[in-house]
């Protein structure tokens, strides 16, 4: 299975060690699963940056490139996560303040996954790791879900912490369920659960369709959205990575469960993601103009409904809440995009 987890008493040692920094700032130990994924990567660096010591839970090797060595930093490399039991869960998170549950499997092609691998994986994994948290008497349990719980249709108004959930995609009702069982845990423990929300993640090497936006941008390919002029909430993968380590850290988070919804501050086009996109990357946009109502029939007639959804309506977020409680995203969504296409010319 890999290296087991430091002994309790080593982890409480460092916990007490790093209670507080010089300036006073309350540090915290903090263990992230899924720590060499897109995301959790993210949380493991900007933990480190606030100064917590990181448990680092990962099926893969440890990549001292993306992190810096620190005597705050411990890896943990495992097996198979779906193999790990609440046991062995419970040891590895023995010390730990908060839990932050990024491992998950993501958006897949049929033909490399299915949905009972899908609701294993993020459903019964979850359980288990927060069942863990709440025997190792971790206090705060902070969960990566997702805003495809909502559904792939917009609505008049932005989504909020309180609108209707309507997962449509094998992903999207998995993470539903993992919100589900999260909640009866809540119930049965002291253990606060934060759920985190976000929508489509961006940023350099990130996985899914913007990427590929992007590279499509990049090699001048013709994007019949010149028309296209709706409004999509998105959000940095660092404005994810530091709201979870703020959920952390948090004092305005004192409810059994709370839900927040990071994203950037406002919403995009897509002719504007794409415009952003080719300004960083210093060419020119290959932006094509089709009535919206034939791009649409045209991406439905080919079964491509989704896309059609995710590329043509609107689909926004309010996040205000969250900014409400004491966290700000500090990215524009076209200045983020537009330093993401200058990540391409520097590759």
């Amino acid at each position: 299975m890999g290296h087991r987890c430091v002994a309790g008493s080593t982890v409480q040692q460092t916990r007490l060690a790093l209670a507080r920094s010089e300036s006073g700032f309350e540090a915290l130990l903090i263990a992230v699963t899924g720590a060499s994924g897109y995301i959790g990567a993210h949380c493991v660096a900007h933990a480190l940056k606030r100064e917590h010591a990181v448990i680092a839970i990962s099926t893969q090797a440890v990549v001292t490139a993306t992190s810096r060595v620190s005597n705050a930093l411990r890896w943990q490399q495992v097996g198979n996560y779906a193999d790990i039991d609440v046991a062995e869960w419970t040891e590895r998170f023995l010390g730990a303040s908060t839990v932050i549950h990024a491992a998950a499997r993501v958006h897949r092609r049929r033909a490399q996954g299915d949905d009972e691998a899908m609701l294993r994986d993020n459903m019964q994994l979850t359980a288990r790791a927060a069942r863990a948290a709440a025997a190792a008497r971790v206090r705060r349990f902070v969960f990566l879900s997702s805003a495809a719980v909502y559904g792939d249709a917009g609505n008049d108004a932005p989504f909020d912490e309180h609108s209707a959930l309507n997962p449509q995609s094998a992903y999207a009702r998995s993470k539903f369920a993992a919100e589900a069982v999260l909640r009866e845990i809540a119930n049965e423990s002291s253990m606060q659960i934060v759920i985190l929300r976000p929508p489509v993640v961006y940023g350099v090497n990130a996985p899914g369709n913007l990427s590929r936006l992007a590279r499509a941008v990049l090699r001048g390919v013709p994007l019949p959205f010149a028309r296209v002029d709706n409004q999509r909430s998105i959000v940095a993968v660092d404005t994810v990575a530091s709201c979870a380590v703020w959920s952390a850290e948090a004092a305005a988070v004192d409810q059994s469960v709370s839900v927040w919804l990071p994203c950037d501050r406002q919403p995009i086009s897509t002719k504007s993601m794409i415009e952003a996109l080719a300004r960083g990357m210093r060419v020119a946009p290959k932006l094509i103009s089709v009535p919206k109502p034939l791009l649409s029939l045209g991406l439905r007639t080919v079964g491509a409904k989704r896309l059609a959804l995710q590329l043509l309506e609107d689909w926004r977020l309010d996040g205000s809440a969250l900014s409400r409680a004491g966290f700000e995203a500090q990215v524009d969504s076209e200045i983020g995009l537009e330093l993401l296409g200058r990540s391409y010319n520097q590759a």
